[in-house]
């Protein structure tokens, strides 16, 4: 008995070492599921303007609302409760660097950051009235302006992804009325003195991946 119980012993142990041994593959957990996507359900409004994301005539084309670019990941649509009045790309002879969202039934809705950051700026311009810009690391920023009221938020003040700015406005030269109008850019910042930016390259967040 004890022979067998010392077999059993020895048996054990070989088994656990083997388990261990240089060479082996090592059992992994399996991965955890994926940080799901944020629907998108965005329509457009009544009589879009020029160049517009993919879509079905009534409603955009894609199924996430976020974006990613250089690493950072971003809401693609950062006013509540819109609908898509205006793309990125030509309109009227000239390049729309930004995006207009509208509130549905033309009502002012909240404007929320698209993504965590820093606020770089946060002035009056006469083009685009209240207006506020944030630095989401890695060369990626967003400007949003036509605000109601100036956003309280003041410069060097950390904000997360969906905190409010401000309430959707129609300061400035908002020739379309109560909106939105979102810019998304890249590069490093060089702040001219009427609020805006150099050096900065604009670009279209509609073709770019959910994920980073």
């Amino acid at each position: 008995m004890r022979i067998k119980a010392l077999l059993l012993i020895l048996s054990s142990a070989w088994l656990s070492a083997c388990q261990t041994m240089p060479g082996q593959v090592p059992q992994t957990p399996k991965p955890g599921p994926k940080t799901p996507p944020v629907s998108f359900d965005l329509s457009l409004c009544n009589g879009p303007s020029g160049t517009l994301p993919a879509n079905n005539g009534s409603k955009v084309s894609r199924e996430s609302a976020l974006a990613c670019t250089q690493g950072v990941q971003y809401l693609i649509a950062p006013a509540l409760n819109s609908c898509l009045l205006s793309g990125f790309g030509p309109r009227s002879n000239r390049l729309h660097g930004g995006i207009d969202y509208q509130g549905k039934g033309r009502t002012a809705v909240p404007v929320v950051a698209a993504a965590n950051g820093i606020v770089v700026i946060n002035k009056w311009r006469t083009d685009l009235g209240h207006w506020i810009v944030l630095d989401h690391g890695n060369g990626i920023y967003t400007g949003y302006g036509h605000l109601k009221n100036a956003s309280d938020k003041q410069i060097g003040t950390k904000v997360t992804m969906n905190e409010p700015l401000g309430m959707m406005g129609a300061t400035g030269n908002a020739a379309d009325g109560l909106h939105l109008h979102v810019e998304f850019r890249k590069g490093v910042l060089r702040q001219a003195a009427h609020g805006g930016y150099f050096n900065l390259k604009a670009f279209d967040p509609y073709d770019y991946p959910e994920r980073c």
